[in-house]
């Protein structure tokens, strides 16, 4: 229907980056998502790691989408799927993800963070699941010019704000290469998790 965007392919996975990134708060994109089979994150030609805030009003109530994986995979991504999301996931399944992260602080294969806001209260990650690596290398993080450590680290996702995390499995392997000294002091990834 009208108010849900189906993904099928790489091409609808595309195209769905491809709608969110041109949303505005004030026109966000709030759609529910559903997927109907897997998808080939390699074959994708839109970049991912993208943020999605699809918090919206429906009747003054505040509102957010709903991405139902419906069992499906996203499969061979190189980067998270998402960057920041507010947004509801429900099995949606990330297999043979292969992420080299010495960029981005936050590493996760569905998301880097996923947030709630006050307005919405608490948003929902359930029946997921990851497979893959990620390998964080920290010797290559910079912030204002100086090294910096990577914060959350974790299979599915690497930072959580007010979100319920139930029934989901981790099976990424987490590789935290170096450790960052700055002056006297040693730096390591100080949260990794699933």
């Amino acid at each position: 229907n009208g108010s849900t965007f189906i993904i099928k392919d790489a091409a609808s996975l595309d195209e769905f980056a491809k709608q969110v990134k041109a949303a505005t708060t004030d026109a966000p994109f709030t759609k529910d998502v559903l997927f109907v089979a897997d998808v080939d994150a390699s074959q994708c030609k839109e970049a991912l790691d993208f943020t999605w805030n699809s918090v919206h009003k429906v009747n003054g109530v505040s509102k957010v989408a709903t991405i139902n994986g419906n069992g499906y995979a996203v499969k061979n991504l190189t980067t998270p799927l998402f960057n920041y999301l507010y947004a509801n996931v429900r099995g949606l399944h990330i297999r043979n993800a292969k992420i080299n992260e010495t960029v981005n602080p936050n590493v996760g294969t569905l998301a880097r963070r996923i947030y709630t806001t006050k307005e919405v209260g608490p948003v929902y990650v359930e029946h997921c699941s990851a497979s893959g690596e990620i390998v964080v290398n920290c010797e290559n993080y910079t912030y204002n010019g100086a090294a910096y450590d990577p914060h959350s680290v974790g299979g599915i996702v690497g930072v959580v704000g007010g979100i319920t995390c139930r029934n989901c499995i981790n099976y990424t392997n987490v590789l935290i290469k170096q450790t960052v000294k700055k002056g006297n002091t040693t730096w390591v990834c100080p949260c990794t998790g699933g």
